[in-house]
């Protein structure tokens, strides 16, 4: 709508206030004019980015207090990418639309209590750099439900099939009709009804009694002779009567000869019917006992007599028994015994069995159409392989029936029919019910617009509004902002040791969302990831810190471990009851294949999702030949989801709509399936099936099935399938038996330019009523890691032990520079060490004669000359737990130093030596000699508070407490051979008293 002036003296001048540029997108403007003017809209506003196209979508808030000052809000989604922007009024004003090709939608939403119906008309020519993990609505119009046209053109033209189930499009068989199909055909509007602009949450649920949403139903019928039939002996086959031409007869007798039928079905509740062919020898008490598995569920005699006359179904009648029986197993039995009245003949034909399901509650929109003006007959509908699933039809009148149901914030695509060219004008209400109170909410009545091959009287056309002699737009920029730094991630240390440890302790430096087991590895020696689903992750504190528990089981076995945050993004989520696609999207110039979760907008890597076939999706083979490829029987059951949405299964769809505009070339295909004009097709080929079953491809038609893929004559180049660019489409996929299904796609066009794009193969998986083998991980990634985390342990085996206390010590060794020295060595005539350089040790290490079992129980002490406990700084074992290293500290007495070691696996139950420090190595290098004799001169050269405590140790070699030239004395004659320390044999005790010394001394 465009805006009038109040004033007309005065030409009007209108401006956007300016807005300043920066890195955070923008949230409202300003527009002023210079008088009032009313009437001002969106439609009189555009919003560019880098001179492309208007991004205003429709669901911006224009508001003003004085019809001078406007306020233009809800910017902030439209403004969040980098690029030069120009907010500037346009007044075209919009008129009525007209819409021949594309994808579009008839809008209902509801907003407190409010229903509003529109037209979203999706707009692809916009700039294609975006995130491709989220739908793009940006560059959807959204108009008033008046203001399009939807056109028919001679396309639509389509001869009615000679089906009487297509009476209801009002022309004769074989006569023309224009038809805008459920499929997406690129030269025809592509129209569905969507409630996807509020939540499931915005309407309440109900159980909806239309037979046309109600749960589908299993049929299963058994003859005589087919499998899962049995009969005794006695039985005579009749030919050329009864179902499928033949039956089984016999006399009655004692009970003894019995015919039995079996059929697998799903828990729940079950209608028995069965048929025979009547006849007044027959028994009038034939006897049907009814099992579930072993557990009898009831008995019933039937009068064969009488013909069966309660269901018609596969070209016979049915007699259906005093039910329904629920069968808890899955295993249903019917058993006939001849147990009857005497002189009769007791018939076995066939037993139908039809499922009962349970109807849930959904959050239910209807799409009520109310009144048409046009001149011929309209009609909506579904296309099914069980034929034409009617919704509205005004060749009867229109009531209450003539109505569409779909879920709150879904999307469907139907059929639309016209008998006769010209304009029409369909008039709907929407109606909900109210998620508190459970009333009815209906809206007032919308009108949507059809040209068929018409456009006469709808004005397609601009309005020019009144003039404005200025218009100032505002330019501004939004650049690349600062990005936040990312989480850092850190993991508690694991300590090593025998015991498997329970649990670890991730952290991060502020809240994480969406941390999963599939974001870590738990890897033994560089192998596999060892993490099977089945752990626990939480947290506690919102996400900062996390704890990763039920590890022990993991861990059990000796080896090098590493637990790590890798940051993978994407575990396997079982989809199921949701809409997706099958999406190909180009980034980088690489085409890509991926599942978009199109219910909660989450795009998964195919590797990442098993898309679930649950039991709802089982049916029956239509007895049609042209349904052979399948791969089952006529009648037999096979698995679908189906291409008309079910609340209850997966609503598989494949989109080409992220595909970057003008990427695909268009050309002429040649595939009899799609029209031959050329367009940008989008090829999705399948290139390999792997599963226990045939697996399948279709689209249903109001003429047959349209395959598209089928393994049951094996795969070739014909198993694709062909999508424009920019759309989507649903069809059936089909699966003969459960189990785990990789069906491998690969997507690929024609560019600009004619070269071909192919993306890598890519496996989806389908699990048909099962996700054995797959750990089902929710995944919502969040923010990424600035960098992943990993921490070692070692698991370490335990030796076996040893006979109790026959450990004894054989060798200990002093660590001091490069060099190594025997302290003790063998328990045959031990030998003492007398010039061992004490000052200058660092370190000790024991050797046992065997491994020490439980070595973390030793216990060691060291105490020096005066008796004080000396503090050991590390402790350590070998991995073969028999050699003990220990660090010492700094050795400051001249003295007897005595190490003591307990452990209950040791001879008696300690060890201890004893030795003396090597008198006159005043710099500590192990020898006595000149050098020390220099060493000492300097330091008595040298103020005593800046001596080093431990050279004032080794240099007062007299113990007076001061470094003097009586020290020197002191040096001199040790150097002279006057008293220096000799080697002497050491004396050691090893008897169960468990104290050993070798005594080093000094001989003057």
């Amino acid at each position: 709508m465009v805006f009038s002036l109040e004033t007309r003296t005065l030409l009007t001048t209108g401006r956007v206030l300016p807005i300043a540029s920066g890195a955070n997108p923008i949230g409202q403007a300003v527009i002023q004019f210079d008088q009032p003017v009313t009437g001002f809209d969106l439609g009189d506003l555009s919003l560019t980015r880098d001179g492309g196209p208007n991004l205003l979508t429709g669901r911006e808030t224009l508001i003003t207090d004085d019809e001078i000052t406007w306020t233009l809000d809800g910017l902030e989604s439209l403004t969040e990418r980098p690029g030069n922007y120009i907010l500037t009024i346009s007044p075209r004003g919009v008129g009525a639309t007209l819409h021949s090709a594309g994808h579009a939608d008839l809008d209902m939403r509801l907003n407190r209590g409010v229903w509003t119906l529109g037209a979203i008309l999706e707009d692809h020519d916009h700039d294609d750099h975006h995130d491709h993990d989220h739908h793009d609505h940006d560059h959807e119009r959204i108009l008033p439900s008046d203001q399009v046209v939807f056109f028919a053109g001679p396309i639509a033209r389509t001869p009615r099939p000679s089906d009487v189930a297509f009476d209801f499009i009002g022309v004769e068989a074989g006569a023309t009709y224009w038809r805008l199909p459920q499929t997406d055909n690129p030269n025809l509007p592509f129209l569905g009804i969507s409630t996807e602009g509020m939540t499931a949450e915005a309407v309440g649920s109900y159980v909806e009694t239309d037979p046309r949403v109600k749960p589908v139903s299993i049929t299963l019928v058994s003859d005589d002779g087919e499998t899962g039939f049995t009969a005794t002996s006695g039985w005579l086959t009749q030919i050329g009567q009864g179902f499928n031409g033949s039956l089984l007869a016999i006399e009655a007798g004692d009970g003894s000869q019995t015919v039995e039928w079996v059929f697998n079905v799903t828990p729940g509740l079950q209608r028995i019917a069965l048929t025979w062919v009547a006849d007044f020898t027959a028994a009038p008490n034939a006897r049907f006992q009814i099992f579930d598995g072993s557990i009898p569920l009831g008995v019933e005699f039937v009068d064969q007599t009488r013909s069966p006359a309660s269901i018609n179904d596969r070209g016979a009648m049915w007699h259906e028994l005093t039910g329904p029986f629920n069968v808890t197993s899955g295993v249903l039995r019917v058993v006939l015994s001849n147990d009857a009245q005497a002189g009769s003949i007791v018939l076995a034909d066939a037993v139908r069995v039809e499922s009962v399901p349970e109807a849930s509650a959904f959050p239910w929109v209807s799409f009520q159409v109310v009144q048409v003006n046009g001149p011929g007959e309209f009609s909506i509908w579904t296309s099914s392989d069980d034929g034409p699933i009617l919704w509205v039809s005004t060749l009867d009148g229109l009531d209450e029936t003539d109505r569409f149901l779909l879920l709150s914030g879904t999307h469907r695509h139907v059929n639309w029919g016209f008998s006769q060219p010209g304009l029409y004008e369909v008039i709907v209400t929407a109606s909900a019910r109210d998620p508190l109170t459970g009333q009815t909410i209906v809206s007032a009545p919308f009108t949507y617009l059809f040209g068929v091959e018409s456009e006469s009287g709808f004005g397609v056309f601009d309005l020019t509004g009144a003039p404005i002699t200025q218009a100032v737009p505002a330019r501004f920029t939004i650049t690349d902002p600062t990005p936040a730094p990312a989480p850092i991630v850190a993991i508690d240390p694991i300590p090593s040791g025998r015991n498997a440890p329970q649990q670890a302790t991730i952290r991060f430096d502020r809240p994480v969302r969406g941390l999963s087991l599939a974001d870590l590895s738990l890897t033994r020696d560089g192998g596999p990831n060892l993490l099977t689903g089945s752990e626990n992750l939480t947290s506690t504190d919102g996400g900062r810190t996390w704890t990763l528990s039920g590890l022990a089981p993991l861990t059990t076995i000796p080896g090098a471990y590493a637990l790590s945050v890798v940051q993978t993004g994407l575990g396997r989520r079982v989809l199921d009851q949701v809409h997706l696609d099958f999406e190909v999207e180009q980034e980088d110039g690489e085409l890509e294949l991926k599942i978009h979760d199109d219910t909660n907008d989450v795009v998964f890597k195919p590797d990442a999702a098993l898309i679930f076939v649950g039991p709802m999706a089982l049916t029956t083979r239509p007895a049609d030949a042209a349904f052979d490829f399948i791969g089952v029987q006529p009648g037999a059951t096979y698995w679908r989801l189906p291409q008309n949405a079910n609340p209850n299964l997966v609503f598989p769809g494949f989109s080409t709509e992220d595909l970057p505009t003008g990427a695909v070339g268009s050309y002429v295909e040649t595939d009899s399936r799609v029209i031959s004009t050329a367009q940008p097709w989008v090829t999705f080929q399948v290139v390999g099936v792997d599963g226990p079953g045939q697996f399948s491809i279709w689209a249903s038609g109001d003429e047959g099935p349209l395959v598209w893929v089928s393994t049951a004559n094996g795969l070739n180049e014909d198993d694709k399938v062909i999508v424009p660019s920019g759309t989507h489409v649903h069809y059936n996929l089909g699966f003969t038996a459960p189990g785990v299904y990789r069906v491998i796609f690969q997507a690929s066009f024609l560019d600009a330019e004619g070269r071909r794009v192919v993306s890598e193969p890519t496996a989806f998986v389908f699990g048909v009523e099962t996700t054995t083998g797959f750990p089902v991980v929710d995944i919502q990634t969040s923010v990424p890691l600035a960098a992943g985390a990993t921490t070692e342990f070692t698991i370490i085996s335990t030796p076996p032990p040893p006979p109790p206390s026959t450990t004894v010590l054989e060798r200990v060794v002093a660590l001091f520079g490069n060099r190594r020295a025997d302290i003790f060595n063998g328990v045959q005539n031990p030998q003492g060490v007398s010039t061992l350089p004490w000052t200058a040790t660092r370190g000790l290490e024991l050797t046992f004669d065997r491994p020490l079992v439980n070595p973390e129980a030793a216990t060691v002490s060291l105490v020096d000359p005066l008796g004080r406990s000396v503090t050991l700084n590390t402790i350590s074992f070998d991995a073969a737990f028999q050699t003990m290293t220990m660090t010492t500290p700094i050795w400051r007495l001249d003295g007897l130093y005595t190490l003591t070691i307990t452990h209950s696996a040791l001879v008696g139950g300690s060890a201890v030596f004893q030795t003396n420090l090597l008198r006159g190595d005043v710099n500590g290098d192990g020898v006595v000699n000149q050098r020390d004799r220099q060493v000492l001169q300097r330091a008595i050269r040298r103020p005593p508070l800046a001596m080093n405590p431990l050279m004032r140790t080794r240099a007062d070699l007299n113990g007076q407490g001061g470094v003097n030239r009586r020290d020197l004395a002191t040096l001199n004659a040790l150097l002279a051979n006057r008293n220096r320390p000799r080697p002497v044999a050491a004396r050691w005790d090893l008897s169960p008293t468990s104290r050993f010394v070798p005594a080093f001394q000094r001989r003057g």
